[in-house]
């Protein structure tokens, strides 16, 4: 009881900010943790915040794109980072396809919110357990995101069939990792093949989005959360017409091999940008 009443005080409340700001100052996981901790603050209170807009269109896919605006303007001013967009003008297509994207940490959700806006219309397909996940999940039902059973193959399976007929209807394109996890350690993770029976079963083209490798700018191992560039090349779409189920393997190696080529010329070009000053 005494100590909770120091603690409140005007001098225990100085005492702790001055030890706080002393900890920011010289602890460098201390650091990165606040920012970390910070960040995922601002995707929670920006979903919460467009909560409102959603709920005056329950389950418009563009309701998504006031969050990304906000969320991806905030976020970058307020970390320092920047993007560069190479291929940009791909991502306006209106026909339907299937977005995918290498997966390297929970940053990237900063990285689809600014590349979203340019999609035009475009949900994501995340594991069904995210519906849960606070007003993160609220705000992702109420924007048309796909959930999706990876433990039940049936409820998977009739979870694809409907989003097929779903994109076809609305012109709506669809983001996935095809990694399947995060892959912070450079390259590529082998693709699972969900995203791209996806594509061959509804004959829509895949559309390759590479976010250069950023451990300059966000490192869990290094503790490292600082500004610098990041640049996304979007790749020309690859067409699944006439393929058949047969063709799936193969179409998912070819469009791996050409995102990573883009990340092995990036490496070799020096595009992991210089930290910003």
């Amino acid at each position: 009881m005494f100590v909770g009443c120091v603690i409140c005080s005007p001098s225990g409340l100085l005492l702790l900010s001055i030890g706080a700001f002393l900890l920011y100052s010289l602890s460098k996981t201390f650091r990165f943790y606040v920012k970390l901790c910070f960040y995922y603050f601002l995707v929670f209170f920006f979903c919460t915040i467009t909560i409102p807009v959603a709920l005056l269109k329950p389950g418009e896919v563009e309701n998504t794109n006031v969050a990304a605006k906000l969320m991806s303007k905030a976020c970058s001013l307020i970390y320092g980072i920047e993007w560069q967009i190479d291929g940009k003008e791909l991502l306006a297509d209106p026909q339907p396809c299937i977005v995918v994207g290498n997966h390297q940490s929970a940053i990237d959700v900063l990285g689809m919110m600014v590349v979203w806006p340019h999609l035009v219309r475009c949900v994501s397909m995340v594991k069904k357990e995210l519906r849960y996940a606070l007003s993160f999940g609220v705000f992702a039902s109420l924007v048309g995101t796909v959930f999706i059973d990876r433990v039940n193959p049936e409820k998977a399976k009739e979870t694809i069939n409907k989003t097929i007929e779903y994109l076809k209807a609305k012109k709506t394109k669809v983001y996935i990792f095809p990694e399947g996890t995060r892959n912070s350690g450079g390259g590529l993770l082998p693709f699972k093949k969900g995203a791209f029976h996806l594509a061959v079963q509804g004959q829509m083209p895949v559309l390759p989005v590479v976010f250069s490798e950023y451990s300059h700018v966000y490192n869990h191992e290094k503790k490292d959360f600082q500004p610098g560039t990041i640049k996304v090349t979007v790749l020309p779409p690859i067409s699944t017409e006439g393929l058949t189920s047969e063709d799936v393997g193969g179409l998912a190696e070819r469009v791996r091999s050409k995102m990573l080529s883009v990340l092995e010329e990036q490496k070799k070009n020096g595009v992991k940008q210089e930290t910003s000053n």
